[in-house]
C-alpha cells in the first residue's frame, strides 16, 4: 500500500466564552480504507485494506452548553459533514460515493444531593459512508452514578456503557461490484465500578518565610 497524505484547514470561533463553531475541510489522497471484496473461487467475502483514490470531507461543528435547571446541566455538540470518496476500478467498477451525515452528542450532568450526582451521555449518528460500505444510523446511551464521600477525599462511581444495548452496526455494500448486507452485534453493554480515594492532606501549607544573609545582600544589590 502507498502512504496516505492529508491536507487540513479549519477555522473556529468562540463567543460568550461557551459557544463555539468550527468549519473544516480535509482532502486525503491514496486513502487507506477497510474494504470488503469477493473471492470468486471460494464464493466468499473477505476483509482487507486498500488505497482508494481520494477523499474530501467538509465539516461544520457547533458546541453549546445548556443549563436546564439548577441541578441539571448539559454539554452538547452537533457535527454535520459532507463526505465524498472516489476509487476507480475497484474490482472492475468505479466507486464514487457522496454522503451528508451528522453526529449528535449530549452530556447530561445531574446534582442529586451534596453527596450524590449522576450523568448520562446520549450519542446519535445518522447514516454514514466509507469506501466499502454504508452504515445505517446508530444510537447509544451511557449512564453513571457517583457517591462523593463526606470528607471530600474520594468517591465511588458506577458506570454503565450502552445501557439499552443499541450499539449495533447494519452495513450494506457501497460498491457496484459487490452486493451484501451485514449485521454486527457486539458486547458493547458493560458495567464498571470505580473507587477513588486521596490519601494525605488535601492542602499543603506554604513554605515559611526565611531571611538569610544572602537575601539581605541581594536586596542591597
Amino acid at each position: 500500500m502507498k502512504p496516505e497524505y492529508s491536507t487540513n484547514v479549519e477555522a473556529s470561533y468562540l463567543f460568550r466564552k461557551k459557544y463555539s463553531i468550527s468549519l473544516g475541510y480535509t482532502h486525503i489522497s491514496d486513502v487507506i480504507s477497510q474494504i470488503l471484496l469477493q473471492n470468486e473461487e471460494k464464493k466468499s467475502i473477505y476483509q482487507t485494506y486498500l488505497n482508494v483514490a481520494s477523499q474530501d470531507l467538509i465539516s461544520f461543528t457547533f458546541s453549546f452548553p445548556v443549563k436546564i435547571t439548577s441541578w441539571w446541566n448539559t454539554d452538547n455538540s452537533i457535527m454535520s459533514y459532507y463526505n465524498q470518496l472516489s476509487a476507480p476500478e475497484l474490482q472492475g467498477a468505479d466507486l464514487n460515493t457522496k454522503q451528508i451525515s451528522a453526529d449528535f452528542y449530549s452530556q447530561n450532568n445531574f446534582t442529586l444531593s451534596k453527596l450524590f450526582s449522576a450523568d448520562a451521555a446520549i450519542i446519535y449518528n445518522t447514516p454514514a459512508s466509507t469506501a466499502a460500505f454504508m452504515i445505517k444510523s446508530r444510537f447509544r446511551t451511557d449512564a453513571g452514578l457517583r457517591y462523593n464521600f463526606p470528607n471530600k477525599m474520594g468517591n465511588l462511581k458506577l458506570t454503565i456503557t450502552d445501557v439499552f444495548h443499541t450499539q449495533n452496526n447494519t452495513l450494506y455494500s457501497n460498491s457496484p461490484a459487490n452486493t451484501y448486507n451485514l449485521e454486527q452485534s457486539t458486547t458493547s453493554t458493560s458495567a464498571r465500578i470505580t473507587f477513588t480515594y486521596r490519601f494525605g492532606k488535601a492542602t499543603v501549607k506554604s513554605e515559611r518565610s526565611r531571611t538569610t544573609g544572602l537575601d539581605t545582600e541581594q536586596k542591597r544589590l
